[in-house]
């Protein structure tokens, strides 16, 4: 009469397409939205939860193991299943699956523990309390702290990573962006700088003991000033700030297209195909009837019905970015990374990067970051 369900197991999947992007941000609305994305859309995922479906003969809100489920039930369109919170009960597979993802969650170490082991599972929780007490009293503000700290962590560092190995991934956010603007001002500074990029695309794996792997592709990127200093005169372009440029290497068409394209003047409509909404490709079905799925138009060389900005063969950046879960030092979390890895240019024998940064446009940089 009782059924388990879990969501322990499932992985939440999150896509995100965004055909153009084009912000203004001062230096504090930057740093908000940093921490926005950081802490709020890039935070954990909640811990899966687990119900347990009860059958019962009474209408909604009717008594079930002697407590009232009016307020945490939903009953079903045939209103003979009631859905529970779950509550502490062994033997049913869901919560197998639930007790084994709480070791690994509560096994700090990755380390196998036997069950009837007590006095092994109480020497590594006694050793996880002993290392967060110390790193409870570490002020990270000065470098002996920072020293510290280090020292704290190389203690459990090794156990981390083998945990991370044991831990099950619960969430999958993808997204990609066909082209950014980014504009950099700063109200005490004259000059205007312009960062555009094409071609992003990235991915991030959350695990459920609070691990992640981020990844992300760039296919190019150019900064620019529209409005260059005088310092700026001497160069041959005085409004490129940086730009890459590939060497005795001609780029290769358009994946999609085949069309040849340059990559600074690649706009959203520059490369126009038939997909749908969800950016799957269209298909042209033959026969009575038939026509792109995506739009409905019944001849078969029809103009696209979607567009986005060229895409090349190429990738400027290819970045991957492993961390482990996050740990109290002091009132502060701290982050560790097990792997931060950038490849420019990945499979292009030469190319050069052309950086033109004035003093006033390093003053602008220095007031905006900093």
């Amino acid at each position: 009469n009782n059924i388990g369900v879990s969501d322990i197991c499932t992985i939440d999947s999150i896509f995100l397409d965004v055909p153009e992007l084009s912000f203004n941000l001062d230096t504090e609305q930057f740093f908000t939205t940093l921490d926005v994305v950081r802490n709020v859309l890039l935070a954990p995922p909640p811990p899966k939860r687990e119900y347990e479906y009860v059958k019962n003969d009474f209408a909604e809100g009717a008594v079930a193991d002697g407590k009232s489920s009016r307020s945490n039930s939903a009953a079903t369109e045939g209103g003979n299943m009631t859905r529970l919170s779950r509550g502490d009960s062994s033997g049913s597979m869901a919560e197998g699956v639930k007790r084994r993802a709480e070791q690994r969650r509560n096994s700090l170490y990755g380390s196998v523990i036997d069950e009837g082991d007590e006095s092994n599972e109480e020497t590594y929780k006694t050793r996880w309390d002993e290392v967060m007490a110390q790193m409870g009293k570490i002020h990270v503000s000065n470098k002996k702290g920072r020293q510290k700290m280090r020292e704290a962590v190389q203690l459990v560092l090794g156990e981390l990573e083998e945990r991370c190995f044991e831990a099950a991934q619960v969430r999958c956010i993808s997204w990609g962006v066909g082209k950014g603007t980014w504009k950099i001002n700063h109200v005490n500074k004259l000059d205007d700088v312009e960062v555009v990029f094409t071609g992003l695309k990235g991915a991030h794996d959350f695990k459920d003991d609070g691990s992640m792997v981020s990844s992300f592709d760039l296919e190019n990127f150019f900064v620019r000033s529209y409005k260059p200093g005088p310092e700026s005169i001497v160069f041959s372009d005085p409004t490129s700030v940086v730009r890459n440029e590939l060497s005795s290497f001609s780029r290769t068409p358009c994946q999609r297209c085949g069309v040849s394209f340059d990559p600074e003047s690649n706009n959203v409509n520059s490369c126009t195909f038939h997909a749908h909404d969800n950016g799957e490709p269209g298909t042209f079905l033959l026969g009575k009837g038939g026509g792109w799925t995506c739009c409905g138009a019944t001849w078969e060389g029809a103009p696209g019905c979607n567009s986005r900005p060229h895409i090349g063969k190429e990738l400027a950046i290819v970045a991957t970015i492993e961390s482990l879960p996050k740990l109290k030092c002091g009132q502060s979390e701290l982050s560790i990374y097990k792997h931060i890895g950038f490849t420019f240019y990945p499979g292009v024998k030469s190319y050069v990067s052309n950086m033109q940064i004035t003093r006033s446009v390093g003053e602008l940089f220095m007031a905006y970051f900093m």
